[in-house]
């Protein structure tokens, strides 16, 4: 898309949220879970998108306000995976800014409420990210699967594509596959059949 183009589309974006926060209109329809008004979750929502816009555009510093500001809505909210995935988003984030000691605490943070609640694929992203961040994993015991296959396991598990495996968890799609094929071995299976069969299972 070319640069103007794009900048009008995230200034028409900016304008829907606007107008939104302002209660003009029904641009953004969001369902109110037990406990929680419409308008809290509301806010949550703009602040993650304005977020994602921000940083699209390189406006770092603000990008970083509007995270911010969606993980505090969140404290407040018992929305343990929602908090789980925008602890990823700006985790993820802050590894762009260079800023790695504090990504590595989000992203630990992510990995502990997503392990936590059984979501073994917000899990699985967090740790990749963390690692990314420079976190360091203990010694995987011999025969268990290490972080990356495991989280490899879970998206083919997910239904997900080699492609899209390796696009989700920045890796080449070279090394999904050897990650693949050292968890078939670990694991006495041959296809990708049975390892989405263990699942069902």
């Amino acid at each position: 898309m070319p640069l103007v183009e794009r900048d009008s589309t995230l200034d028409s974006i900016h304008q829907l949220l606007d107008g939104a926060a302002a209660g003009r209109g029904g641009a953004l329809f969001v369902i109110g879970e037990a406990g929680l008004g419409k308008t809290s979750l509301l806010d949550l929502a703009v602040e993650a998108a304005r977020g994602g816009i921000a940083e699209r555009r390189g406006e770092l510093d603000q990008a970083e306000h509007h995270y911010l500001a969606a993980v505090a809505f969140l404290s407040a909210m018992q929305l343990p995976l929602v908090r789980a995935e925008t602890l990823i988003e700006f985790g993820e984030f802050l590894i762009l800014r260079g800023d790695l000691n504090r990504a590595r605490q989000v992203l630990g943070d992510a990995v502990h409420i997503a392990e936590q609640h059984g979501a073994e694929w917000h899990a699985a992203r967090a740790r990749t990210a963390w690692r990314r961040a420079g976190g360091r994993a203990r010694r995987t015991a011999p025969g268990d699967l290490s972080p990356q296959e495991a989280a490899v396991a879970a998206l083919v598990r997910a239904g997900r594509t080699n492609r899209q495996i390796a696009r989700q968890l920045s890796l080449s799609e070279n090394t999904v596959e050897t990650h693949l094929a050292h968890v078939y071995r670990k694991l006495g299976i041959r296809r990708r059949w049975e390892l989405i069969a263990r699942a069902n299972a």
